[in-house]
């Protein structure tokens, strides 16, 4: 018997449910593999806290046992086959290329900043919050208050303003804000043997350091910068106004933001957007700032024989050799810590540079700093100076410095302050010559660093051509 009339029989129907089911399966089987692709997709770009596992598997980019430069250039152009191919990046939503090498552009493209990078912030966070649970604002900051902008006295060229007491506080004019190794020492000695710049000891550390591991407070940060105050004081007391100045010489300012997750506003967030110069403007919007930058790679040298020549049980050991070794180190965590997390991510991840020995190479990645810098701070309250410049022309490089600081100099201070004898010159220098696969592995990873800070600075100077 017929249970369907007309052509349709029963084993008309079996056949259409047979072809049904198979429709049916190659559908679920398609869907399945792309909805099991965005899983996996979405799950690489979820952001987490991550401590970076010094004893986790890395990448074989680097070898310790290189030694010859050909070999070690070898070695280092085969570092973009192990890191993230032009095929992973999304082609529906294309991303404007700013390092021109893929796998970094992949790291800078996955920081909560990267869309937002053209856009000026002031003292204000970098990006929006990472939780519902705080204000988009800069809420004060627990046990260190994040203090100022204070009524500055308008008489006085350096930021002061009296307290609830009725005392005169100061902080700083200007700061030297960085970087190690590239001659700071020397640069603040010149700078503060004019006139009216008074010296209240070099560096202070308090915003990214001494407020933590010493529990040094504001006020006693403000306080420290007692010889200002009372010549300001004094001077407003016997005239209309004041000229004098301070500053502030720490050059970890620029770098040194490690314990960001402390700062009030960064909750739940896996890369900072509140860092040392959100604070150090909001302080004092029109703070000047300093940075004398070395060329990446003999920076870090220089770095490494400071830090290590500075401890007895080291010294013996340390030289081009065994610093080698722990750049290949270094720079195999770093890498891979970039392959799966944003540069930013990666910069100012505090675990992760105490697993390469406090190896400061990510002091030396002057681009994915400046970047944040540049979007706190006006391009014209920052001066850059190249070190290897001021080497070769220490007049020249501080009439610029007096003129930034809108100091008035002649040409007889200048010649005088030149010749002063010179400040922290390396001391290590006879441990040996960095080694040629050495350099050939750093120039390699800094290259595109250093393309992008001369190209955010303006000045193809910074691009180290001469060096």
């Amino acid at each position: 018997m017929k249970i369907l009339s007309g052509r349709f029989a029963v084993k008309d129907v079996a056949v259409c449910a047979l072809v049904a089911t198979a429709c049916l399966l190659v559908y679920f089987e398609y869907c399945n593999h792309h909805v099991t692709t965005l899983v996996n997709r979405f799950a690489s770009y979820v952001r987490q806290p991550v401590a970076v596992n010094p004893g986790a598997e890395e990448p074989e980019e680097f070898s310790a046992h290189e030694t010859g430069y050909q070999e070690a250039k070898v070695r280092v152009d085969d570092l973009a086959e192990t890191l993230p191919a032009h095929k992973e990046i999304n082609r529906d939503n294309p991303k404007d290329p700013v390092y021109n090498v893929p796998w970094m552009d992949e790291a800078y493209w996955r920081s909560s900043t990267a869309p937002l990078s053209n856009m000026f912030v002031g003292s204000k966070p970098l990006f929006p919050p990472c939780t519902d649970q705080i204000s988009p604002g800069i809420p004060d900051w627990g046990p260190h208050p994040y203090m100022g902008p204070f009524a500055y006295v308008n008489r006085s060229k350096n930021p002061c303003w009296f307290d609830e007491t009725h005392q005169l506080l100061c902080v700083p004019y200007f700061y030297l804000a960085g970087v190690s190794k590239s001659g700071t020492s020397d640069l603040f000695s010149r700078i503060i043997q004019h006139p009216e710049v008074i010296g209240s000891g070099k560096e202070h550390h308090w915003f990214d350091r001494r407020r933590y591991y010493k529990n040094q407070t504001f006020w006693e940060y403000a306080r420290s910068f007692r010889k200002p105050t009372s010549v300001v004081k004094e001077t407003l007391e016997k005239h209309d106004r004041s000229n004098y100045i301070s500053g502030d010489a720490t050059p970890s300012y620029f770098y040194d933001s490690y314990e960001w997750k402390q700062f009030s506003g960064n909750e739940n967030c896996t890369e900072p957007r509140v860092i040392l110069a959100n604070q150090i403007r909001h302080l004092y919007p029109e703070a000047k700032v300093i940075l004398i930058v070395r060329h990446p790679v003999n920076r870090l040298y220089s770095r490494y024989l400071f830090d290590y020549g500075r401890k007895p049980k080291e010294r013996s050991e340390m030289g081009p050799q065994q610093f080698h070794n722990r750049v290949v180190d270094g720079l195999n965590k770093y890498t891979n810590c970039i392959r799966k997390w944003s540069l930013r991510h990666c910069v100012y991840n505090k675990t992760l540079w105490e697993t390469v020995h406090q190896l400061r190479i990510a002091e030396s990645m002057y681009s994915v700093l400046l970047e944040d810098w540049m979007r706190v701070f006006p391009r014209h309250q920052i001066l850059f100076i190249r070190f290897e410049d001021y080497a070769k022309n220490i007049t020249a490089e501080l009439a610029k410095v007096f003129a930034f600081l809108e100091l008035e100099v002649s040409g007889e201070q200048l010649h005088l302050f030149s010749q002063s004898h010179p400040k922290n010159r390396g001391q290590y220098h006879d441990r040996g010559r960095l080694l040629p696969e050495t350099r050939a592995i750093l120039e390699r990873f800094y290259e595109p660093f250093i393309r992008r800070f001369a190209s955010l600075v303006g000045d193809e100077k910074f691009l180290w051509k001469d060096i």
